[in-house]
């Protein structure tokens, strides 16, 4: 029996992402804000952003958008 995770994690993936969105949009903050402010106030150290792009896994200037949407 070959088993299909892709596409339940992604529909997981996604109603998480909702619900984050949901609970942060009080706060003015999507989820991937809420992401990165999690890993700023888990980090011993101020990070550097690129810190955060290899955290995430993210390109420069998506990092570069989210840091000057938090500022």
């Amino acid at each position: 029996m070959k088993h299909r995770y892709g596409p339940r994690l992604r529909v997981l993936h996604s109603c998480v992402d909702q619900a984050m969105t949901g609970a942060l949009a009080q706060m003015g903050l999507t989820a991937a804000q809420g992401h990165i402010m999690g890993f700023l106030s888990r980090s011993p150290q101020p990070p550097c952003p690129r810190d955060i792009e290899q955290a995430f896994r993210l390109s420069h200037p998506t990092v570069s958008g989210l840091l000057s949407r938090l500022e």
